[in-house]
């Protein structure tokens, strides 16, 4: 305590616990996924926008999805320890010329239009 005069003041140093620390953790994990997912999105919207059209197929093609991996741990009472590792999003457009699209086939855009289109959109592309 501390005497300012005739009063008393009380200073108290605050440690954040186990309980709002996971709260914490939890409320960052959720915003993190869902500006993550909003950007996927949005990219998807563009490579819509931006893929050469004729039919519009081309376009009409692009989807995106999220996958988990999981990583298994055996521990010596035989009992199973799964915990979530990495997080991963595609994009994917299975119309059978988008490579020839993306090669510039087309008037309509640029060579490498899908990459440059995803990194303007604030993603590292990987073809795999």
């Amino acid at each position: 305590m501390v005497y300012h005069g005739r009063l008393q003041l009380i200073k108290i140093k605050l440690n954040v616990n186990k309980t709002l620390d996971k709260r914490i953790s939890n409320a960052l994990e959720d915003s993190t996924n869902k500006i993550i997912e909003d950007a996927v999105e949005s990219a998807v919207q563009e490579l819509k926008r931006v893929t050469p059209k004729d039919t519009g197929y081309a376009a009409s093609r692009w989807t995106s999805y999220k996958q988990e991996s999981f990583k298994i741990s055996f521990s010596l009472s035989n009992k199973f320890l799964i915990s979530l590792t990495e997080s991963s999003h595609y994009v994917n457009n299975d119309a059978e010329y988008i490579t020839y699209l993306n090669a510039g086939w087309s008037k309509q855009a640029p060579s490498y239009f899908i990459e440059q289109t995803l990194m303007k959109s604030g993603f590292e592309p990987t073809i795999i």
